[in-house]
């Protein structure tokens, strides 16, 4: 399931149901919403444990208004580039705004996987009294 990512189980283990995976297609993708727009400033990724370090060579993180974006209309952070098991990759944002975070592999035909994703940021609201 798709929410294992963020449901703040960082085992890192199949079998412990804390950790997901795409299917093997063309440009795989995950993709959270946020509930509303915020300010990023970092997203952590925790790479699965047990294996398949390598299901997210070329992933890239992206903030954008609509689910799954990873177009021109969304701002790309960075790579995730530690791909060792178990590892933690911290990517910055630099408060790039949007709704949605996606993770992605573009233009490659393999599986995403990913242990547990933090997202940190601050709301784009403007503070109402």
């Amino acid at each position: 399931m798709s929410s294992y990512a963020v449901d703040g189980n960082c085992d890192g283990r199949w079998s412990s149901r804390s950790c997901t995976h795409t299917n093997h297609e063309l440009s795989p993708w995950w993709s959270v919403d946020l509930g509303e727009e915020y300010d990023i400033s970092v997203v952590v990724v925790k790479i699965r444990q047990d294996c398949c370090g390598e299901r997210t060579q070329g992933a890239t993180i992206h903030v954008g208004d609509h689910t799954g974006d990873f177009s021109k209309t969304s701002s790309t952070c960075g790579t995730i580039t530690d791909l060792r098991e178990g590892s933690l990759s911290t990517v910055l944002c630099n408060g790039a705004r949007g709704r949605y975070i996606t993770i992605a592999i573009a233009g490659h035909v393999t599986n995403l996987a990913l242990g547990e994703v933090e997202v940190h940021g601050t709301s784009s609201k403007p503070y109402q009294c």
